[in-house]
C-alpha cells in the first residue's frame, strides 16, 4: 500500500459506474486515494465510517440559497450530482453519510458571486432595479450596464419570482458603482417617483435589501429618528436641508419630529427612519449653515455627532458619551478650523496638532475609512503612513479627546440642569419650536408648536399613538 501523504487530494469518482468495477481506471484510481485516506485517519485515531446527515444537508442547504447549484456542489465536491440532492432530501434510512463524502462537501466554500449557477429569489434584484430608476438609470441603461437584453430586465422588475445568481451578482455589481451618480434618464426617474418605487436611501444598507422579510413602509419606532435629526440640528443642519437632499422627506414632518416631547409614542416608515440615518452618517461630521439653529440646539442640551463618537447610536439604552475632563489636566489648544480643513482634505498631518489629528482621525474612521485611506488622506510622514498613524492612535485617545473637544467647542452641555428645571428646558434657553422665521421680529407670528399658517404640523403618513 502505498504510503499516504499531506498532499493527497480526492479524486474524482468515475463517471461510468456507480460502484467499484475492477479493470475500470477511475474507479481503481478512487478505490486506491480512499484505501490511503482511511489508513491515514486510523494512524491518526480520527477515523470515522460515517457521520450524521443533518450538518451536511444544512451545509447543502446554505451554499443551494447563496446561489450554488447541485451541479455546481457535487462538482466542487467532486461528488456524484445525484448523492448530492438525496443528501440535501434526507433521503437516507440509516440517517448518515459516509465520512469522506462529508467531509468533501462541508470543504465546499463559496466561489464569487459572478461565478455561481444557481437560482436565487428575484425580490433582491427588483428593489435595486426600481431604486436604480429613482436615480434616473433606466432599463436600457441597466441592460447595458449589466450585459443583458432589455427585456430580461423587464422580466426581473415584473413577474420574474427566481433569477441566475450570476446575474443577480451582476445588478449588485452595478447598483455599487452607481452609488451617488445620477443616470442619463429623468423621465425614468420621474416614472419610478411617481409609481411610489422606494429610492436608495430606503434601506439601510446591502443586508437589508437581501431580506425579503424587511418591508420599508413597515412602521418603527422614531426614537432614534428623533434623536439623529437633534444631533444634526446641533451640528447646524435644519430640517429643511435634510428634505431637500432626501427629497421624499418632508421638511414639516422632521421638525414636527423633532421637537416632539414623546417619541417612544411615534411610528415611522421604515424608509424614512433609514433616510434620516444616511444624512446622519453624511452630515453628522460637518458643520452645517444655521449657526442660529446649533446655537439654540446646543443650550437645549441635544447632543452632537461628537456625543456619540464611539458609541451605539442606535441602541436605545446609550445616552452617549458626556465624559468631563479632570479640570487639573491642561487642556492643550486646537482649531476648529484646522479641523474642518483636514478633514475636508485641504490641510495634513503635519499643519496639525495631536488633539486636531487625534480627532480627525477618530471622524474618519466613524465615516467607513481604512488607516490606509486615512493615512494618505492626511498625507502622514513616514515610510509606512499607516503604520505611523496606528502607533499614534496606540495611545488610548479615544475616550478623551472628542469629548476635550466637545467640552471646548461646546458641543456638549457638560452642567447638570437646575434642580427645578431637569424635566423642561435650561432657563434662558431658546425655545427652538419658538424661534422666529427669518425677518420676523421675536415674538411674532406663531405659538410655540405651530406653523406659519397656526396649525400643528402633521406628520404626512407617520402613525402618531398619542401626544
Amino acid at each position: 500500500m502505498t504510503a499516504p501523504t499531506l498532499a493527497d487530494p480526492r479524486p474524482p469518482r468515475c463517471g461510468e459506474h456507480r460502484r467499484y468495477t475492477p479493470r475500470c481506471g477511475p474507479c481503481g484510481v478512487f478505490s486506491r486515494w480512499w484505501q490511503r485516506h482511511r489508513y491515514r485517519l486510523q494512524q491518526a485515531g480520527r477515523w470515522q465510517p460515517a457521520q450524521p446527515v443533518d450538518p451536511v444537508a444544512e451545509h447543502i442547504a446554505t451554499l443551494h440559497a447563496a446561489g450554488m447549484s447541485h451541479i455546481q456542489i457535487g462538482d466542487a465536491a467532486g461528488v456524484r450530482t445525484e448523492t448530492i440532492a438525496r443528501i440535501a432530501r434526507r433521503q437516507r434510512q440509516s440517517g448518515t453519510v459516509a465520512a469522506v463524502t462529508a467531509d468533501a462537501i462541508l470543504g465546499v466554500q463559496l466561489p464569487d458571486r459572478l461565478r455561481r449557477t444557481g437560482w436565487v429569489p428575484a425580490e433582491p434584484t427588483r428593489r435595486r432595479c426600481v431604486a436604480l430608476a429613482r436615480d434616473a438609470w433606466s432599463q436600457d441603461d441597466i441592460a447595458d450596464g449589466v450585459g443583458v437584453p432589455r427585456g430580461t430586465v423587464q422580466n426581473w422588475v415584473g413577474p420574474a419570482r427566481l433569477i441566475c445568481a450570476a446575474n443577480a451578482a451582476a445588478v449588485a455589481v452595478f447598483y455599487e458603482q452607481t452609488a451617488g451618480k445620477t443616470g442619463p434618464s429623468p423621465q425614468a426617474a420621474a416614472i419610478a417617483r411617481v409609481a411610489g418605487s422606494m429610492p436608495r436611501y430606503a434601506w439601510r444598507d446591502d443586508a437589508e435589501i437581501e431580506d425579503p422579510d424587511v418591508d420599508p413602509r413597515e412602521p418603527v419606532p422614531a426614537s432614534i429618528a428623533r434623536r439623529k435629526l437633534r444631533a444634526l440640528a446641533a451640528m447646524g443642519w435644519p430640517p429643511a436641508n435634510v428634505a431637500a437632499e432626501y427629497s421624499d422627506l418632508d421638511a414639516g414632518s422632521l421638525t414636527w419630529l423633532m421637537h416632539h416631547p414623546d417619541p417612544s409614542k411615534v411610528r415611522i416608515p421604515r424608509w424614512a427612519h433609514n433616510a434620516i440615518g444616511h444624512a446622519f452618517t453624511a452630515f453628522g461630521d460637518v458643520e452645517g449653515p444655521d449657526r442660529d439653529l446649533a446655537a439654540a440646539a446646543r443650550e437645549q442640551g441635544w447632543q452632537t455627532a461628537t456625543a456619540w463618537d464611539g458609541r451605539n447610536v442606535e441602541d436605545p439604552q446609550d445616552r452617549g458619551r458626556a465624559v468631563v475632563a479632570d479640570p487639573n489636566q491642561p487642556i492643550p489648544e486646537w482649531s476648529e478650523n484646522g479641523i474642518q480643513l483636514a478633514l475636508s482634505g485641504h490641510v495634513g498631518r503635519e499643519d496639525l496638532n495631536e488633539v486636531e489629528a487625534a480627532f480627525v482621525v477618530l471622524a474618519l474612521r466613524r465615516r467607513g475609512m481604512d488607516d490606509h485611506e486615512i493615512a494618505r488622506h492626511l498625507r502622514w510622514p513616514g515610510k509606512e503612513p499607516h503604520s505611523a498613524l496606528r502607533r499614534f492612535m496606540a495611545a488610548d485617545r479615544r475616550p478623551v479627546l472628542p469629548a476635550v473637544l466637545a467640552a471646548r467647542a461646546g458641543l456638549v452641555d457638560l452642567r447638570r440642569p437646575p434642580r427645578s428645571n431637569r424635566r423642561g428646558r435650561i432657563p434662558g434657553a431658546t425655545n427652538l419650536a419658538n424661534r422666529p422665521a427669518p425677518g420676523q421680529a421675536p415674538g411674532q407670528g406663531q405659538a410655540p408648536g405651530q406653523n406659519s399658517e397656526g396649525n400643528t404640523p402633521v406628520c404626512v403618513e407617520w402613525a402618531d399613538s398619542g401626544t
